[in-house]
């Protein structure tokens, strides 16, 4: 024969208990929140910075296959016309590839790709210069453009990285070096550009 006491009923939580281990979790997440934020945001940064030098020296590879070479000025002299633009707060960033071969051929999109939105992103440029393509037919070769993007307003060209039939960049004011910095808060990845081709990666 069972004990009396088998059948009797397991005590339900109250309501108080409840509340209590509500508040305990909804205390960890709030506690656990700003790390995963944080964790994403550097990762987006990396993936972010590699796609930036993968699409590069991608662009390097066709402007060396097109066999066209960027105008004679542009590459004695840099590009003169404007510096870069920063990515604005709320907007996104987008990395394409274009070209034009031949002086008044059509400008052709080979490849674009979102980097990031700027909620987990920022940008800088240093020494990288700004062509304006669509306006210039009589530039020709391969284009890199970063481009901003933002809900509503048409897309905004930050700057122009022409690259000439020998892989070799043409940066702003004819530097010899130029940046590309990516980063979440106080964290940065540097893009190391050198007017030869080279492309190389900087933490800090």
């Amino acid at each position: 024969m069972s004990h009396p006491s088998f059948f009797k009923k397991q005590r339900a939580f109250t309501i108080m208990e409840l509340s209590i281990a509500l508040v305990i979790v909804l205390l960890l997440l709030g506690a656990t929140a700003p790390f995963v934020v944080r964790y994403r945001g550097k990762s987006s940064v990396n993936t972010s910075i590699e796609v930036c030098k993968a699409v590069i020296e991608r662009a390097g590879e066709i402007a060396k296959t097109a066999g066209y070479p960027i105008p004679k000025e542009i590459k004695q002299n840099g590009v003169s016309d404007q510096g870069a633009t920063e990515l604005a707060e709320g907007s996104d960033l987008s990395l394409r590839i274009r070209k034009r071969l031949g002086s008044g051929a059509p400008l052709t999109l080979v490849s674009q790709k979102l980097l990031s939105s700027s909620t987990t992103l920022s940008a800088n440029f240093q020494q990288l210069g700004y062509l304006d393509l669509e306006a210039d037919t009589d530039i020709s070769g391969v284009f890199v453009e970063f481009v901003e993007t933002s809900a509503g307003d048409p897309e905004r060209v930050l700057c122009t990285l022409p690259i000439d039939v020998n892989g070799e960049f043409a940066l702003y004011g004819n530097s010899s070096k130029a940046t590309v910095t990516l980063g979440y808060g106080h964290y940065r990845r540097v893009l190391e550009l050198t007017q030869r081709g080279t492309v190389t990666l900087e933490r800090r």
